[in-house]
């Protein structure tokens, strides 16, 4: 194993921390941006990541100031968090019901938007979704998990359950999740058949946004 000298370990850690801060500073910027241009008449203040400044030569020969400068980054991380979080509640707390939404998206649109967003930010957000179970309404959220296997291979409800538990989703029973998925199925997104006791899902409707949805 090679070792790392104190210099050599402080200039990469200084050389993360810089990523970490420009990432920050561009994704924060982004962010505000698009909020303001569709979200901002439902929630005026979102969480926002915060800046990571950073002095490189103080880094490097500071103690007190990379202390300083490191518990920034974690609460950075932290503000990411609550970022997404706000994100999620704000559209389907509010945009997904509102005039802006329906104005702007056919009906067509307006319901695969609601399980297009879900599965792109939480289907790839794992850890996220792992401790946020409240802010996306569960149909969307089993949805979301659930989605490519139950398009490639449909899945069963031990099957879907069990993934549910990869997520720290434990409160959902059998009875539960059949009632759910009768509601995604009312909205035409997939098929229910019988194989043995168990509830057989399959898809019926991609997730595809229109062309004109998109522009």
């Amino acid at each position: 194993m090679t070792e790392v000298s104190e210099e050599e370990f402080l200039i990469k850690l200084l050389d993360v921390v810089y990523k970490l801060s420009n990432i920050a500073k561009t994704q924060s910027y982004r962010f505000k941006k698009k909020w303001d241009e569709y979200l901002k008449p439902l929630n005026k203040k979102p969480h926002i990541i915060r800046q990571i400044h950073l002095d490189k030569t103080k880094f490097l020969a500071d103690i007190d100031y990379r202390i300083k400068v490191l518990k920034n980054v974690e609460n950075a991380i932290v503000d990411g968090f609550h970022s997404i979080k706000s994100l999620l509640q704000t559209l389907y707390g509010a945009y997904f019901d509102s005039e802006l939404f329906k104005k702007d998206f056919s009906e067509d649109d307006q319901l695969v938007l609601k399980y297009f967003t879900a599965k792109q930010i939480l289907g790839n957000l794992i850890q996220y979704n792992k401790m946020d179970h409240e802010s996306v309404p569960m149909k969307y959220n089993i949805i979301a998990r659930n989605y490519t296997l139950i398009k490639l291979k449909g899945q069963t409800d031990t099957e879907v359950l069990d993934n549910l538990k990869k997520l720290n989703i434990t409160d959902i029973k059998q009875a539960d999740l059949i009632k759910i998925m009768q509601e995604v199925k009312s909205e035409g997104i997939i098929t229910i058949k019988k194989k043995g006791k168990e509830n057989f899902y399959e898809l019926k409707k991609e997730l595809i946004i229109s062309q004109e949805g998109k522009k």
